[in-house]
């Protein structure tokens, strides 16, 4: 809202009545003024339609002459002061609101209730505030560690996030006591970093998937277990509840939320193939300490131009720390059993008991 131009409503409002004009009014609030007119009589010392009205006629004359303006000769300046005489007298009572002026134009507009409003703007939609980002951590991690031996006790790990690291966020993590749930690092490591001195300290580096468990290959294996559920499960009715789609955003939401659910019935990733990005991570930590901090290609996939850099520099590495085996295993979502039982005769796919095989490697 910040970088809205002009006066657009409903983040400018003028509620001036309109055709009405004060005596405190700038002299371009007089109908016929314009900003070349304005600025030609505020050179003469007339910036508020008061002024104008107590010119006499000499000064009206005096004032065409030295302005030798063709726009404002005496018979134009006579029909301005002659308007000028409809003013009300004092200041305007109608106080103009301009919200894009103010730190938070959604609080200043919407009050306490700003949150909900913004979220309802459609091009904010494929947004998250980091604060519900880390709301969220925060209690998923409360929520899968309940009722075990770590609860009380429970961390989450998020790289660095240029939003999650900054200082208004940080200071807010720690007001709600969130900050003390993220695992940091600590006894001084970080804080130099090459020639780079406090710009990692306490905190991790950002762009290191090798030492994220999703972007490592759980994502990968959320995708394939999706895929999988919407072959298994298309010839159902669109309407039906246990069908899984990729039709439309929402559908996709609807389908991966069952498949990741942390409850009982969530399928992916299963815990062993969590266990297994785990301990990878500790050797993607000593190969990034032999190489003095620096990206090791070849301990995970990254994307964009950092994908391209990675792929020239790691033909050979790839293959030493990634051993695929042939199959890789899915649960199958309790939606969907029934459907593969239907299904399985005629499709290519193999099933063991509640299972689904699929190309990749073995997780169960």
């Amino acid at each position: 809202m910040k970088g809205l131009t002009g006066k657009q409503p409903p983040w400018y409002i003028d509620p001036r009545p309109c055709g009405l004009f004060w005596d405190e009014d700038e002299i371009e609030k007089l109908p016929g003024v314009g900003p070349r007119i304005a600025a030609s009589l505020c050179s003469q010392d007339i910036t508020t339609i008061a002024d104008l009205k107590l010119l006499t006629i000499i000064d009206i004359e005096e004032m065409a002459m030295a302005l030798n303006d063709t726009n404002l000769t005496v018979r134009k300046l006579m029909k301005l002061k002659e308007t000028s005489e409809r003013s009300h007298s004092g200041a305007c009572p109608h106080v103009v609101i301009d919200y894009t002026k103010a730190d938070n134009p959604y609080e200043a507009r919407f009050g306490e209730n700003w949150m909900n409003e913004i979220k309802k703007v459609q091009l904010l939609q494929p947004y998250v505030c980091v604060t519900c980002l880390v709301e969220h951590l925060v209690l998923a991690t409360k929520k899968v560690m309940h009722g075990t031996l770590y609860e009380g006790k429970e961390l989450f790990f998020h790289d660095a996030l240029s939003l999650m690291t900054s200082h208004d966020t940080v200071k807010w993590m720690k007001e709600k006591d969130y900050y003390k749930y993220w695992l940091l690092p600590v006894l001084g490591c970080n804080d130099i970093v090459g020639e780079n001195k406090n710009c990692y300290a306490n905190r991790p580096v950002g762009n290191s998937p090798e030492l994220m468990c999703l972007d490592m290959s759980l994502n990968k294996d959320v995708r394939e277990c999706l895929r999988m559920h919407v072959s298994l499960t298309q010839h159902l009715d669109k309407d039906n509840p246990f069908r899984f789609s990729l039709a439309t955003p929402k559908e996709i939401s609807r389908a991966m939320m069952r498949l990741v659910d942390p409850g009982p019935s969530g399928v992916v990733p299963t815990g062993k193939r969590i266990i297994q990005d785990v301990d990878r991570i500790d050797y993607a930590m000593h190969e990034i300490f032999k190489a003095m901090g620096k990206v090791v290609p070849g301990l995970a996939t990254r994307t964009g131009h950092r994908q391209h850099v990675d792929r020239r520099q790691s033909a050979d590495l790839n293959e030493a720390i990634v051993q695929p085996i042939k199959y890789k295993k899915f649960k199958l979502h309790g939606d969907a059993i029934m459907a593969a039982e239907e299904k399985k005769d005629s499709v290519a796919l193999l099933f063991d008991n509640r299972t689904c095989v699929a190309e990749g490697e073995d997780d169960m």
